[in-house]
């Protein structure tokens, strides 16, 4: 059982509570697979269910303190960035030991690599990637 600080939400609203966080902590743990749903660093832990995801950064070793500054810098950064989900929300996992987890939790989107598999559609799938490397152009810039 872990005790869920809520640090705060990219556009600074209120989506998720302690409750409906420590519930979907409960799940199995989703596999990092390349060509699925869910790829990544290998010491991410991945918590979902069909509406929601919560990423748990099990790499980094923190006391409260530090997490709570590793995660404010980190939501600046992508309030600043503004190409996350607005309903990302930051958590600090506490444990009963004192041990201490950076994770977010955010709703649940559909995978850039398995949208443009689905799609099929060559024109379709350049608009898409086109869009996307816009994005990263410009944050480049």
């Amino acid at each position: 059982m872990w005790t869920i600080d809520i640090i705060g939400a990219i556009d600074r609203q209120s989506y998720y509570n302690q409750d409906y966080i420590a519930e979907l902590l409960t799940v199995d743990l989703q596999a990092l697979v390349v060509g699925t749903n869910f790829i990544g660093r290998p010491s991410t832990k991945i918590f979902a269910n069909k509406s929601d995801v919560i990423k748990v950064r099990s790499e980094l070793d923190l006391n409260a303190d530090q997490a709570r500054g590793w995660i404010r810098q980190a939501l600046e950064k992508e309030r600043h960035l503004a190409v996350h989900h607005p309903h990302k929300t930051w958590l600090l996992l506490i444990g009963h030991g004192g041990e201490c987890l950076v994770a977010n939790i955010c709703p649940r989107l559909h995978p850039l690599h398995t949208t443009i598999q689905a799609a099929n559609q060559r024109q379709k799938n350049l608009e898409l990637l086109n869009a996307v490397f816009n994005i990263y152009f410009s944050l480049a810039k």
